[in-house]
């Protein structure tokens, strides 16, 4: 009778374990806001092609705090951008997936500005107040509204790995900081005569309210991205646990396949494993 239990216990925990590794119920995402608009529309075109499947994407949650979330099983995949130490993460029993590089671009807002280019000495000077308005770069008689990230977030970080005047430059009393990228799109949208940087995801997103400009004669488009004479990229991670959940298994086969054309409409680059 001893034994028959102990038989009846081990097939419950093994049924356990294997309900537990094949698990269809909702894929938790979460973590940095700039990846956010890739990752959601990723998402829903999973959902759309897989039937019964979920997958819910949080709004944001700050770097340190994510690991300990996707520990505690409070999410499944950490999704961030740019700057991760996949070496350290790997050694750590993290499985680390760069999926996708996003452009990082300067956008503008589009009501009264027909602008579509820029060079990297005047956004310099632009961001140093010596151009006040869009007229003195031959653009509408519309005063110039100033917006940045952080120097510690990712977009100035790729901005001042490409563009030397940006290393060394003293920021115009008047350019307004947005700690998220999605406030900092928001108030693109909402500000006449607005500039500053973002990812080319959320000028889609704004369904023409924001203008990507050309960047010293080079659009950031698919030819220009393919080609790689756009360099202003941004890497794209989601990060799981070791022996994740099928249903989180199942969703990074379909980012690493399918989900290449909606990384493509999304103006981003996917990135094959056999390319890492």
């Amino acid at each position: 009778m001893a034994k028959r239990k102990l038989v009846c216990l081990f097939i419950s925990l093994l049924l356990s374990v294997c309900a537990s590794a094949t698990s269809t119920g909702p894929v938790r995402i979460d973590g940095s806001n700039g990846a956010r608009p890739l990752v959601a529309a990723l998402a829903a075109a999973y959902m759309e092609s897989h039937q019964g499947r979920e997958v819910d994407v949080g709004v944001g949650m700050p770097s340190r705090e994510r690991l300990a979330a996707l520990d505690q099983d409070r999410i499944d995949l950490i999704m961030a951008s740019h700057g991760l130490d996949e070496q350290a993460l790997r050694a750590e029993g993290y499985d680390v997936y760069r999926f996708a590089q996003m452009p990082v671009v300067l956008a503008i807002n589009t009501e009264g500005n027909p602008m579509e280019a820029i060079t990297t000495s005047e956004l310099c000077g632009v961001y140093a107040g010596e151009y006040n308005h869009w007229s003195e770069l031959h653009g509408p008689e519309l005063p110039v509204r100033r917006f940045a990230r952080p120097r510690v977030e990712v977009d100035m970080e790729v901005l001042e790995a490409r563009l030397p005047c940006f290393r060394t430059l003293t920021m115009a009393t008047d350019v307004q900081i947005k700690e998220r990228s999605g406030e900092l799109a928001q108030a693109l949208r909402d500000t006449p005569g607005a500039i500053g940087m973002t990812t080319m995801t959320r000028v889609l997103a704004s369904q023409g309210q924001l203008r990507a400009l050309a960047l010293d004669g080079i659009r950031p488009d698919r030819t220009t991205l393919l080609k790689g004479d756009y360099t202003l990229m941004r890497d794209v991670f989601l990060v799981a646990r070791p022996n994740a959940a099928q249903s989180v298994s199942d969703f990074l086969d379909f980012v690493e396949s399918a989900g290449a054309d909606v990384i493509i409409k999304a103006r981003a680059m996917p990135i094959t494993r056999a390319a890492k």
